[in-house]
């Protein structure tokens, strides 16, 4: 550490460095001296003059690698000598035999010294070493034995167990067998001499000198001592007896020495258990004189545990080998005294040390101490060993002290003493007493059992004695000991408390003690433990030691249990006493009612009558019990138990005598007499069963069913009701049939369902099971429910026929009742009301409970399936059932669903429907067509729905397989394919599929009804059902459904058609899904995410393919069948093919809408309506298109077609021809209308024409069928021929038209637009009043039909009385008011649709205020208009969101309320303003964002939009997300407008949807200054929030918006380049002027248009100020495209009107591309500054470069 380096000792040609100790020892070595040189006179050898001198040379012959390792040997560092040894024992290994033997004197020598090293690592690897050096050696190291052996004794018991085990096990290699008694034989002078020098004081002289601890120099004293110690008894053990005589002499030394004696008292608990073999002196065959002196020395200090173990048994060794051992005691009454000492201590603690002599060290104690006295202390000690607490707390000690007092005792009882008896009796009852005084049961109780144990073995070790010495003492013993017993318990008893706890720990402890003496007594005796002296020779293992008692013979059992009898007599008397004098039999019956069981028996009965002075065990009863049960104070349910014991030994008359007593009891006791009689075995008692079936019990069983929630009650009622082995009930028929009556006027309770369940077989059972499936109805969730839905159903399939008939009957009649009468069904059930179920039930609910429904239905398969296997013979009796229970009588609607949906399906052309009176529906429809028809109610859709769910809920549960056997078998047939084998199941299917048909009609259209969400919900629930049918049909079974299916479509057509087209759909559809599951590999499968994301895509496409695919997959090609007719059509017989609608309706079904099927229902449709006309018109000369059919026919019969007359007077089949004429009309225009012929393109204009003119002379009914009818017809006609014509020029550019079509627009404007436009606002205006009546079908229709037509109007053709303010007022007051949804969409198309005139209008009334030079006002201008209206509807909306704060929650409107309303008129009308503001250019823009600004139009539309914003966008923008991920439905709504469609639905979400539109329109249009400064009033959340929307949402449309344009029109900016960055918003323009490049940066905040946008110009621009920039696009809403416009045209005014400097010749410089600022006052002429810089140093002037006047 920083010193010097130490260098090694010098040394030339040495092996080792110089020493003067080293050179006197080879001196002596090699100088040849006379021996008697070093000798005195006398012989006594000389001290040398060096001790190095006078030591053995040890080193002779050793090579110098072990003379390395043995110097280490003497180093001090335990380190330094382990290393050593390790590598002395590496060099033994790989050296040879001759080195190593001579190496072994001087292994010897430091041997010695290294075993005994304080460091237990040296020690270990110095034995180590030994056994290598002595493995190594062999037979050769017996030259150093005597040197080697006594130290390696010592290290045989060394405290190091590795060390230990090393020397034990080197020991066993060296000397195996009996060698190791040769060799210690050999050494035995040398052993004794190092033993006795290391006890009698010198171990510390052999110790290092080199440990300087005190400490570690005592621990390593005592480890020498230890293992001198052992070392001693190991000698004494293997040495010969032969040396016994050598011996003695040798050891005297030793004896003489008191410090040998000392060890006994030694401080160190090491050595103080190691000194017991100073009575290991005497096993060698005399103490010589030191016997007395080892036997004081054994009893002079008290120990404890394993020490003075040891002791003891060093001193019953002497008291074996020694008669005379007592002699040798000075004080015998120490020996007492010790002994005594040793007991009370409870054996130390280790009662097991004590166990082994005990007995043996009494069986040598000299007689002259063997008194009573002596015994009495004895035990006593024994007792007193009890309190120890060790000994006590532990389970294994108590048993060994008991088992030692168990010997000692029955030692003491063999002997021949005249006080055996006595102290025998008294130990044995001081013993009972003792154990039963411990308070902690656990310890109590293993004291009593294994104490019982113990003295029943002693008991049966007497009785044998009895039987073999026929002595008087064993059978005084064996008295004495029941004697003890009995008054133990006895006193016991007289000092019990009446406590309960005390009473009951008292009982079971005597029932422990009684119960282990019987079984003990009977069990196998363990085996005998004694003491193995060494002398003494070992049993043969052959021959085991006898069990301390044998199987005793029959006579000694009878005689043990008659005494072990009558104490339990006595005792049970006693207690009986007891209970009778305290009254306290709860507590004594209760526990001792055990022992009783155990012992019963008809002697311990009647010793209990006799107690009582009774002679027979029924005057015990009679007497005695019977009179405490019926008292008040000692009635117990033990008592109850006890009678039924001594039932037995009662005669059938006495039995019966009992039975009839127990009337006389109160009635919880019957119930306890109930309980035990119904059990085993008193139940097959004739007397027992008698009285169950009496009065007695039947009306204890009904008050049972009157207990709620006692769970004893429901298991005895169990118990009463359940069958007995012969398969009776205990009660009698009308205790059944009360106790059912009783549980069926509460079927909820558990106890319920578990007697339906004990009485299934029963018929007296039927009003139970009725009420608990009544129950199962009502409750579906819940354990009540699922028990009653058990009971019912496991029943069912046990009742005899009749009964399941009658609980059939009665199941169908309840789920009729709860299907269609929820409320009449909750009257009966819970009012007992009875309903007669021959009538029609009236139908009083509400609202529809689809899940009440399914419920019901899913009970029908365990109601018809249950016992059934699925075979088909069964089959008719399932159809049995259902027929019966769909064919009861129920309320119906007033009018039939269908008419609603056929009155749709008339109007839209999805079912020809020539025919008034084809069926009721048609004609109903008919009926109402030219009048306002009563719309649907929704207390007729629940009467239907109710019905349809049911039997789809039905079918989908009586189908499916999991519903009625858990277990699939592939090899049988299914319940579905069994089922659907019969007519009427098929039936029910395709009836299934007709209503949803039905439905899906109303769900479509239908959206404008108030309760749509019941028709859309029940749509979507009935459509799972029929899929989860569908799913269930095999292949097989599906072409038996189909082709009933089909021939019911053929046959009936109209929506049977339609269930064909559905079930064919459905069926591939679940066909598709098969083969690609079938297909999908583990590599190909999605996510379940991503498979919900697809499942929208594939849905559509599926159905899409459905649709193409399954209209050509029908039986016999039906869609090729269908091209077949319309292609090969002959006209001639068409008369033939009109009557049967199931064709046409399946060809409408089935068949995509075309020109050819449009064709086919129109020629049906005329001849339906003409049939005479066309029979007397002249048949064509060849086969004519159908078109010229028609045509000819109305120039023969022009009133075919209802041209310019009143549609709400023609017949329904005229309006249906003439609506299906228009249809073919449209198809033929959209398919081919460039090949449509002359005489076909005038047909088509004037039947458009016309029927349009016939729509406004029907305007007074505009809402009747008839006018929807053709309205929706004709209107759909005028968009296909509009967009035609519009684009016919356009067209003409791309191929050459016929003559006739190129002239179509020209004829179009001039002859029919006119009409057609005046004819259309016309109806427009008549629409849009409203007339306070409800919303319909045929409204709805007829304003969707306008609302879409209304943007292809033209109002320059509109009639010249109707003025654009007149126009506006209409539709705004249509959006003011509270109307149907429906009418808001045709006012805001109305509006859309006057935008641009009006926008016009203004443009024209400002240029003309424009043009005026007075000082007039400005005009008025249109968008004043909206003034009124907006401001109404706007203080509405603030009314209706008063409660909502800006930005902090929205608001979601409710579909049909007027706020809804409301709300949507006011986004309708602002998003049609905004749009109007959006069509304004120039000054206009700007005058309207000035009105805008005056009549803060934007802080309400700000204030109101933001409220009604959807909630998924608020909560997205209120979570602090600096970027909100939006969902995409809600991100379309920004951009675009939501689809006004009058099919869909109109609720909050288009509200919401308008709102996002008007946000972004507002921030982005006419009004974003105004919204801008509205924003920044906010506060910080709110502000924050909507800037998130605006990021998120509005600011990417518009800065696209703004891009765009720019990009399309890029091209209008002179001599400039523009670059756009779309992911930056960043716009950057290039303009090349005078040879430079001019830069202007536009860049669009993330917060556009709340932040404005950043514009930069290089310093050095001509015009570097960009903030008017700024303000014209924030504040002014100018487009991007226009300010660029606005800079290149300033920059370049601004350089063109700057002067030229004369110095470069350069407007603006040719490096800064500044430009002149510099002047000259004299010429007026500006320079640039660098430009005259380099003018002055260049001249060396100041002098202006033209008028040379100084600067």
């Amino acid at each position: 550490m920083g010193g010097k380096t130490k260098q090694s000792q010098r040394t030339k040609n040495n092996v080792r460095p110089s020493s003067s100790g080293r050179s006197a020892e080879l001196l002596s070595n090699t100088i040849k001296v006379d021996p008697s040189f070093g000798v005195l006179g006398q012989g006594k050898p000389l001290p040398v003059l060096f001790s190095t001198l006078g030591v053995s040379n040890i080193d002779l012959g050793l090579s110098p690698e072990y003379s390395v390792c043995f110097k280490k040997l003497n180093k001090k560092d335990p380190i330094t000598k382990t290393k050593a040894l390790q590598e002395l024992t590496e060099l033994v290994k790989n050296s040879n035999v001759d080195e190593v033997v001579a190496a072994l004197p001087s292994w010897a020598h430091f041997y010695q010294t290294l075993i005994i090293d304080s460091d237990r690592r040296v020690r270990e690897a110095a034995q180590l070493c030994h056994g290598a050096l002595v493995a190594a050696s062999g037979r050769r190291a017996a030259p150093q034995l005597r040197r080697l052996l006594p130290a390696w004794l010592l290290a045989r018991h060394d405290d190091h167990a590795p060390v230990s085990a090393q020397a034990h096990a080197q020991l066993k290699m060296t000397f195996p067998e009996n060698k190791l008694g040769e060799a210690i034989s050999f050494c035995k002078s040398e052993i004794m001499t190092l033993l006795i020098d290391n006890l009698t004081g010198n171990a510390e002289a052999m110790l290092s000198k080199k440990l300087d601890n005190p400490e570690e120099r005592e621990i390593q004293i005592v480890r020498v001592l230890c293992s001198s110690l052992r070392a001693l008894d190991l000698f004494l053990t293997e040495l010969p007896e032969v040396h016994n005589d050598w011996l003695w002499d040798a050891i005297g030394p030793l004896l003489q020495a008191n410090t040998f004696w000392k060890l006994a008292a030694h401080q160190s608990q090491n050595i103080r258990p190691r000194s017991r073999r100073q009575g290991g002196v005497v096993r060698r065959g005399g103490a010589r004189g030191w016997g007395a002196r080892a036997a004081r020395a054994l009893l002079a200090r008290a120990e404890g545990g394993a020490v003075a173990a040891q002791r003891w048994a060093a001193l019953l060794h002497v008291m074996h080998r020694r008669e005379e051992w007592h002699t040798w005691l000075d004080k015998k009454d120490l020996l007492m005294k010790r002994l005594l000492e040793v007991i009370e201590n409870g054996g130390w603690g280790d009662a097991r040390l004590l166990s082994n002599m005990l007995l043996p060290l009494l069986a040598k104690l000299p007689a002259d101490l063997i008194t009573k006295d002596f015994y009495i202390a004895f035990f006593s000690a024994i007792f007193t060993g009890f309190n120890n607490k060790i000994l006590i707390s532990s389970k294994s000690e108590r048993q060994t002290w008991i088992n030692i007092l168990e010997e000692c005792l029955r030692y003491l009882s063999i002997q021949q003493h005249e006080y055996v008896i006595e102290v025998v009796t008294f130990v044995h009852r001081t013993w009972l007493e003792k154990i039963f005084e411990y308070t902690d049961m656990q310890v109590k109780n293993h004291l009593i059992k294994h104490s019982s144990t113990t003295m029943a073995s002693l008991v049966k070790y007497w009785l044998k004695q009895t039987k073999q010495e026929n002595s008087e003492k064993y059978d005084q013993l064996i008295r004495n000991f029941w004697l003890n017993i009995g008054s133990t318990i006895t006193a016991q008893i007289d000092k019990l408390t009446v406590e309960r706890d005390d009473i009951v720990q008292m009982i079971e402890s005597h029932i422990l003690l009684l119960q282990t003496l019987k079984t003990a007594f009977l069990q196998e005796g363990k085996k005998q433990h004694h003491i193995q002296f060494a002398d003494q020779k070992m049993p043969d293992a052959k021959d085991p030691p006898p069990a301390v008692t044998e199987q005793c013979d029959v006579t000694l059992v009878e005689r043990f249990n008659h005494n072990l009898n009558d104490v339990v007599e006595s005792t049970c008397c006693k207690y009986f006493a007891f209970a009778h004098e305290k009254q306290v039999s709860q507590a004594v019956f209760t526990s001792l009612i055990t022992l009783m069981i155990k012992f019963e028996s008809k002697n311990l009965f009647l010793a209990l009558a006799r107690h009582f002075n009774q002679n027979s065990v029924y005057g015990l009863y009679d007497s005695v019990l019977r009179n405490w049960l019926a008292g008040d104070t000692m009635r117990c349910k033990a008592l109850v138990d006890l009678i039924f014991i001594i039932l037995k030994y009662l005669s059938e008359e006495e039995q019966d005598g009992m039975f009839k007593s127990f009337q006389q009891f109160p009635p919880f006791v019957v119930e306890w007499c109930i309980s035990r009689t119904l059990s085993h075995p008193h139940c097959s008692s004739a007397a027992g069963k008698r009285w169950l079936r009496g009065d007695v019990v039947e009306a204890s069983v009904v008050a049972l069913c009157k207990r709620e929630e006692d769970s004893d009650a429901d298991d005895m009622l169990l118990k009463c009701l359940s069958p007995d082995d012969t398969g009776e009930a205990a009660l009698s028929e009308r205790g059944v049939a009360r106790v059912v009556r009783a549980l069926s006027a509460a079927p909820a309770s558990a106890r319920a369902a578990r007697a339906a369940a004990a009485l299934a077989p029963c018929a007296l059972a039927l009003p139970l099971l009725d009420a608990l499936f009544r129950l199962s109805l009502e409750r579906p969730a819940g354990e009540a429910g699922a028990a009653a839905r058990g009971a019912w159903s496991g029943a069912l399939a046990a009742l005899p026929g009749g009964a399941r008939a009658r609980l059939l009957a009665l199941a169908r009649a309840a789920l009729h009742r709860h299907v269609h009468s929820r409320k009449l069904l909750q009257l009966y059930l819970f009012k007992n009301v009875s309903l007669p179920i021959s009538k029609p039930l009236s139908f009083s609910t509400d609202e529809l409970d689809m899940k009440g429904i399914e419920h019901a239905a899913s009970l029908c398969p365990y109601l018809f399936l249950s016992g059934l296997n699925n075979s088909p013979e069964n089959a008719g009796e399932i159809v049995s059932h259902t027929k019966e229970l769909f064919e009861m009588q129920t309320q119906r609607p007033e009018v039939p669903i269908e008419v609603y949906a056929l009155r749709c399906d008339c109007i839209e052309g999805n079912i020809n429907c020539p025919f008034e009176n084809e069926n009721e529906f048609i004609e109903r429809v008919v009926r109402d067509s030219d009048k306002e028809h009563e719309e649907l109610m929704k207390k007729d859709l629940i009467l239907y729905l109710n019905e349809s769910l049911f039997r789809a809920s039905f079918l989908r549960a009586i189908l499916s397989k999991n519903a009625v056997s858990d277990e699939d078998d592939d090899e049988t047939e299914s319940w579905c394919d069994v089922l659907l084998r019969e007519e009427y199941f098929k039936a029910k299917l395709n009836r299934v599929l007709y209503e949803y048909v039905v439905l899906n009609v109303l769900y479509e259209k239908y959206a404008f009804w108030p309760d749509y969400e019941v028709i859309k919900e029940s749509k979507e629930r009935m459509e799972n059902l029929i899929e989860d049918i569908l799913s269930e049909i095999t292949p097989e079974t599906k072409n038996v459904v189909m082709s009933y299916i089909h021939e019911n479509a053929i046959t009936k057509g109209y929506y049977w058609s339609y269930a064909k087209k559905l079930f064919v759909v459905k069926m591939n559809k679940i066909a598709h899904e098969i083969r690609e599951s079938e297909n999908e590999t583990p590599e190909s499968q999605l996510s379940f995410d991503d498979r919900l994301e697809e499942s929208k895509v594939c849905d559509e496409k599926s159905e899409k393919e459905d649709d193409s695919e399954t209209t050509n997959k029908t039986p016999e090609n039906e869609s090729n069948e269908y091209q077949n007719v319309i292609e090969n059509l002959d006209i001639s017989k068409l008369e033939e093919m009109i009557t049967g609608s199931g064709f046409f309706h399946s060809l409408q079904a089935d068949a995509a809408p075309s020109e050819q099927s449009r064709a086919l229902l129109m020629l049906r449709s005329v001849w339906r309506a003409h049939a005479h006309e066309c029979a007397a018109a002249a048949p064509p000369a060849a086969p004519a298109a159908p078109a010229d059919v028609v045509i000819d026919l109305y120039y023969q019969h022009n009133h075919i077609m209802l041209y310019e007359t009143d549609l709400t007077a023609a017949p329904w089949s005229q309006i249906v021809s003439n609506a299906a004429i228009v249809r073919f009309l449209t198809e033929g225009v959209r398919a081919r209308g460039w090949e449509l012929g002359a005489h076909q393109w005038d047909f088509t204009t004037i039947t458009l024409c016309s029927l349009v003119t016939s729509l406004r002379l029907s305007a007074h009914r505009w809402w009747c069928c008839k006018v929807a009818i053709v309205a929706r017809a004709v209107l759909e006609l005028f968009g296909v021929v509009h967009e035609f014509v519009r684009g016919v020029r356009a067209e003409a550019e791309r191929r050459q038209p016929s003559a006739h079509v190129l002239a179509l627009p020209t004829e179009w404007a001039d002859i029919f637009a006119p009409d057609l436009n005046k004819n259309l606002f016309e109806l427009l205006m008549i629409m849009l009043k409203q007339d306070g009546s409800a919303m319909t079908s045929c409204r709805v229709s007829s304003l969707g039909a306008l609302a879409a037509c209304g943007a292809r109007l033209q109002w320059e053709r509109a009639p010249a009385a109707l003025s654009l303010r007149a126009a506006s007022a209409a539709a705004l007051a249509a959006l003011r008011g509270v109307a149907h949804p429906a009418l808001k969409y045709l006012a805001f198309a109305a509006l859309d649709l006057l935008a641009e005139p009006l926008v016009l209008h203004d443009a024209e009334k400002l240029a003309e205020w424009c043009g005026r030079e007075d000082d007039s006002p400005r005009p008025e201008f249109t968008l004043t208009y909206y003034d009124e209206t907006l401001v109404h509807l706007q203080d509405l909306v603030d009314a209706a969101l008063s409660n909502i704060n800006v930005c902090e929650g929205t608001c979601e409107m409710v579909a049909p309320s007027d706020s809804h309303s409301v709300a949507l008129g006011h986004q309708l009308l602002a998003v049609a303003l905004l749009r109007h503001c959006a069509r304004a250019r120039g000054d206009l823009a700007q005058f309207y964002i000035e009105l805008l600004r005056e009549g803060a139009y934007a802080a309400g539309l700000m204030s109101s939009c933001v409220r009604l914003l959807p909630a998924d966008v608020l909560r997205a923008a209120l979570e602090g997300t600096e970027r909100p991920a939006l969902p995409a439905r809600w991100l379309r709504c920004f951009r675009e407008l939501p689809a006004l469609d009058v099919y869909k639905r109109c609720d909050g979400e288009t509200v919401s949807a308008l709102a996002c539109l008007v946000l972004a329109e507002t921030l982005g249009g006419a009004a974003a200054g105004e919204a801008r400064g509205w924003c920044g009033a906010l506060g910080v959340r709110a502000a924050g929030a909507l800037r998130r929307v605006v990021r998120a949402a509005v600011a990417p449309a518009l800065r696209r918006r703004l891009l765009l344009q720019l990009r399309d029109r890029a091209h209008e900016l002179p001599d400039s380049q523009v670059t756009i960055q779309w992911s930056r918003a960043e716009v950057r323009c290039e303009l090349e002027l005078e040879e430079r490049t001019l830069e202007l940066t536009v860049q669009f905040a993330e917060e556009h248009p709340l932040v404005p946008p950043q514009v930069t110009a290089p310093p050095n621009s001509p015009a570097p100020d960009t903030q008017w920039i700024v303000l014209y696009l924030a504040y002014q809403n100018g487009t991007l495209l226009n300010a660029l416009k606005m800079w290149i045209s300033a920059v370049t005014a601004r350089v063109q009107s700057s002067p030229q400097c004369y110095i470069c010749y350069c407007r603006m410089h040719p490096s800064s591309g500044r430009l002149p600022t510099v002047p000259c006052h004299q010429c007026r002429n500006k320079f640039h500054s660098p430009c005259l810089r380099k003018w002055f140093s260049t001249s060396n002037k100041s002098n202006c470069p033209l008028c040379r006047t100084k600067f």
